[in-house]
């Protein structure tokens, strides 16, 4: 089966869940003998200025073929990819690109699957937009035109219209394994280790409340430190902004005890986990939460919000210690707890860690992918 991925900044080139879970998906479904194609579209501005790109540059991994799109004017060249790779289905991750690979639909005969990374509609409502996005009609228009919308949680497909309903399959997504297992697994004392974040720094993600819960949980643990890895992808005003925040939230001091690596490796993101003596993910929203499956995988402890997807991977007191999300005092309290309690946090992080490789894991999970576009090509 030929499959054909269209998305944003595919690995290496990693600027969020998006990018690691569908490098997760490609190298899974290559590893069962298909033949995976990705349009990946890296920093990409509709309308960006400056000189005219030379032509996409096409990359073979031995697993996955890749092109890679940064310019309107590389439109010509995604479009011969696409119909290059004769895809049995094409796969779309991203809404704003729904439309080409609705084109090629139309050219090729081949059916659409969306994946519903984002929930937009959702983003905005908790943002208290009056009128949707872009993104969020783009979203609409995707779940309305896609043979078969997949979402990651029961959540993720919850607020989608009536009328996709009949097309929509609700399916996990995967982590990539530790190789080799991690340390934590055999009892590793974590105490000293970091409290660790790792993704955007933005208010959905709930960025803002972990940095007013610092000085709460160093007023109980005053010698946690933090790590913050991630950023805000292809924007440096609004990472600027953030690190101004950041140093406006906190004292010298305080501030001290928080390091802002940037966006790491995917190992050196394992190693971080494998470290840390909590994980923090306080999202206001998740459509599934790939950093919580990947802290799981490595037996870190993990303090969480108790909404959308997380909440259906996570089990308050037993694999993980849940906040409602927005709660300052609820995530500090919660990552202090964990702090001072490291034995039963460590038992915490390891029965997350044997719920997760039998559940979280992509070579668990793609099986139900590989049917479901095997069922669109019997259609």
């Amino acid at each position: 089966m030929r499959i054909l991925h269209i998305t944003r900044d595919f690995p290496p080139r990693v600027r969020g869940g998006l990018s690691v879970a569908v490098g997760g998906m490609a190298r899974a479904q290559a590893e069962q003998g298909m033949r995976v194609a990705v349009i990946s579209f890296d920093g990409y501005r509709p309308r960006g200025g400056g000189a005219p790109p030379g032509p996409a540059r096409a990359e073979d991994n031995g697993q996955v073929f890749v092109i890679r799109i940064s310019a309107p004017a590389q439109l010509g060249d995604a479009r011969a990819f696409g119909r290059g790779a004769h895809p049995d289905v094409i796969h779309v991750h991203d809404p704003m690109l729904f439309p080409l690979g609705a084109e090629l639909r139309t050219e090729l005969g081949a059916p659409v699957v969306f994946t519903r990374h984002v929930a937009h509609s959702v983003q905005d409502r908790l943002r208290g937009l009056s009128a949707p996005t872009a993104s969020a009609r783009a979203e609409a228009d995707a779940a309305a035109g896609a043979d078969l919308v997949h979402a990651p949680s029961r959540a993720a497909a919850a607020d989608l219209p009536e009328t996709a309903a009949p097309r929509v399959r609700v399916m996990p997504l995967g982590a990539e394994p530790p190789a080799p297992p991690p340390r934590g697994a055999s009892g590793r004392d974590r105490r000293g280790g970091p409290v660790v974040y790792a993704g955007r720094f933005t208010d959905v993600r709930g960025a803002r409340e972990l940095v007013n819960a610092i000085p709460r949980i160093l007023a109980s643990v005053p010698d946690a430190s933090f790590i913050l890895a991630g950023g805000i992808p292809d924007s440096p005003r609004a990472e600027s902004r953030f690190r101004r925040r950041l140093g406006q939230a906190l004292s010298p001091a305080e501030r001290a005890r928080v390091t802002l690596p940037g966006w790491l490796s995917g190992d050196a993101l394992a190693e971080l986990y494998d470290e840390a003596a909590a994980v923090v993910v306080p999202s206001w929203f998740e459509t599934f939460g790939l950093a919580a499956a990947e802290s799981m995988l490595r037996a870190a402890p993990i303090a969480a919000a108790n909404t959308g997807g997380l909440a259906e991977i996570l089990a308050d007191g037993d694999t993980a210690s849940l906040f409602e999300p927005g709660d300052v005092d609820g995530i500090a309290s919660r990552v202090a707890a964990l702090l001072t309690a490291p034995e039963r946090a460590a038992r915490m992080g390891l029965r997350a860690a044997a719920w997760a490789r039998e559940r979280l894991v992509w070579d668990r999970v793609i099986g139900a992918f590989i049917e479901a576009y095997r069922e669109l090509r019997r259609d």
